[in-house]
């Protein structure tokens, strides 16, 4: 290795280029509710033709989204829990319906928060090297000409 060059920051010249990307899609318990609704009624569900729907947050002791409703006069309030399997397909399809693109391949995960619904996608993204920066046979950049 050439002196004054950190080999941890040179490049391999044939190297692949490996990205992690990561996303988060955020909604809160309000729009949370109505991607539960939309995937009710796309599931032929009851709950989307309930009314007086209300929406809260519980983390403790598991994580969940509870969703009370008049499901009709003679029953009174109904109480719904969605955990983390359920909220998540929940917000795939409302993803889909307002065609918000999510990776295929990426690795999904479902936070259920007192701040509302997170869905996290990462994946690692990997393809050629542009060649962009100068680098020679031995994966060094050239050294730069001393000013005379």
């Amino acid at each position: 290795m050439a002196e004054g060059i950190d080999e941890r920051w040179t490049m391999t010249p044939n190297a692949r280029l490996r990205l992690a990307e990561r996303r988060e899609i955020h909604l809160p318990p309000d729009v949370a509710l109505e991607a539960l609704l939309g995937f009710d009624r796309h599931q032929n569900g009851w709950l989307w033709r309930a009314t007086e729907h209300a929406v809260s947050v519980r983390t403790d002791p598991a994580p969940v989204v509870v969703v009370k409703c008049l499901r009709s006069a003679a029953e009174g309030v109904a109480e719904m829990r969605f955990g983390a399997e359920h909220v998540g397909a929940a917000l795939i399809h409302f993803c889909w319906v307002l065609r918000i693109p999510i990776p295929r391949q990426a690795q999904k995960e479902i936070r259920i928060t007192d701040q509302g619904v997170t869905l996290v996608m990462s994946q690692m993204i990997e393809g050629p090297r542009l060649h962009l920066a100068s680098v020679n046979a031995n994966g060094l950049r050239p050294k730069a000409p001393t000013p005379s």
